[in-house]
């Protein structure tokens, strides 16, 4: 049961972690020709709890203190099939450790692109700040970090999350500010 439970916390915080990467991205590529406009959708961020050794060595859990409207555009190319993920709007997260009770909020409003590759895998390149939470089999892994530069990141298609490049200032380790 408790494998259970710790399973399903990996799957909503993979989620949670992939749809904070959607919604924290902001427009600004080209549109490319297409047969159809793009879709656009509101993107609300839930509240998620993991607990310890998933993305911090402590249980936290990651919400929205504020209003975000957050939202993704889907462009599609001639066929009809989605070419690439575009989102934006405000992203503020308060990540809490259920420990201690001590909490940061993170602006983590990209902007940046999301492509998928023929394998099923996803492809991340962003600007901005961004927060990302990483689980044990992740590269780097069992940290949540918040970037303020480019950043291009990969998520295979088996779900593993692995930082490609970085430029900016020193990343910020979120578990650290909370403990």
């Amino acid at each position: 049961m408790k494998q259970l439970q710790h399973r399903r916390a990996k799957d909503v915080i993979r989620w949670a972690s992939a749809t904070t990467v959607v919604v924290t991205l902001a427009l600004g590529v080209p549109i490319a020709a297409s047969a159809d406009p793009p879709v656009k959708a509101p993107t609300p961020f839930p509240t998620v709890t993991a607990p310890a050794g998933v993305v911090c060595p402590f249980a936290v859990s990651w919400s929205s203190p504020a209003f975000n409207d957050n939202f993704q555009l889907t462009f599609f190319d001639k066929s009809g099939n989605v070419r690439w993920i575009w989102g934006g709007g405000h992203n503020v997260t308060r990540v809490t450790n259920l420990d201690n009770g001590k909490y940061v909020d993170i602006n983590g409003t990209g902007p940046g692109k999301i492509t998928t590759g023929t394998d099923g895998s996803l492809t991340i390149d962003g600007t901005g700040h961004w927060l990302v939470g990483y689980f044990p089999t992740d590269s780097p892994s069992l940290t949540t970090l918040l970037y303020s530069g480019h950043i291009v990141l990969h998520v295979s298609a088996e779900g593993q999350l692995t930082l490609v490049s970085y430029v900016g200032t020193a990343p910020q380790d979120v578990c650290a500010m909370i403990a």
